[in-house]
């Protein structure tokens, strides 16, 4: 039996797509969506904008150091990682484990929005964004401790809930080519 042979118009041939094509293209297209995420372009249901109400939201119990209502911005089951907790599942352990260890000794806390990515698909969405804020070390100075975090938020009943959240602090300048601590 003689295989097919798929050919474009001018003869030349063309290989199945593949899954790995496929995802490539879905990566492409993903990356073209992102490239243009940090702007204020909406699909006219609001999303974007009250993403970055909810990103201010936030920043605000930081600063005031309000645990309950930071708490009632994220979903019962989160799964969290920390710059204090190396992981922790549950909102109650997000706040007890990783909020309670940070927030007192913070000031300062804010989110650079000119610089998020926010990225909207139905009900979920997910945001790439630094933060900018003040810690105190154990001489009682404070430091400037810049970092980054990315979350993944799910829409219930018109709210939008955090499901996962993973905050870290800015890396050190590196010279290229030193190799990255263990």
């Amino acid at each position: 039996m003689k295989a097919l042979i798929n050919r474009d118009p001018l003869g030349k041939v063309k290989r199945p797509k593949s899954y790995t094509d496929d995802l490539w293209g879905r990566f492409r297209a993903f990356s073209m969506t992102t490239l243009f995420a940090n702007s204020m372009i909406d699909a006219g249901d609001g999303s974007q904008q009250q993403l970055r109400d909810w990103l201010e939201r936030f920043a605000e119990c930081v600063r005031a150091v309000d645990y309950e209502s930071a708490a009632g911005m994220f979903d019962e089951d989160v799964v969290s990682f920390g710059t204090f907790a190396r992981m922790l599942i549950g909102r109650d352990e997000l706040v007890e484990g990783q909020w309670k260890n940070i927030w007192a000794c913070t000031r300062s806390f804010g989110f650079l929005l000119d610089e998020a990515h926010i990225e909207v698909s139905g009900e979920l969405a997910w945001i790439a964004v630094p933060w900018t804020s003040q810690g105190r070390d154990e001489h009682g100075r404070w430091y400037d401790r810049p970092g980054r975090c990315t979350l993944v938020l799910r829409r219930r009943a018109q709210r939008w809930l955090c499901v996962h959240s993973h905050h870290s602090r800015q890396p050190a300048p590196r010279k290229l080519g030193q190799a990255t601590p263990a």
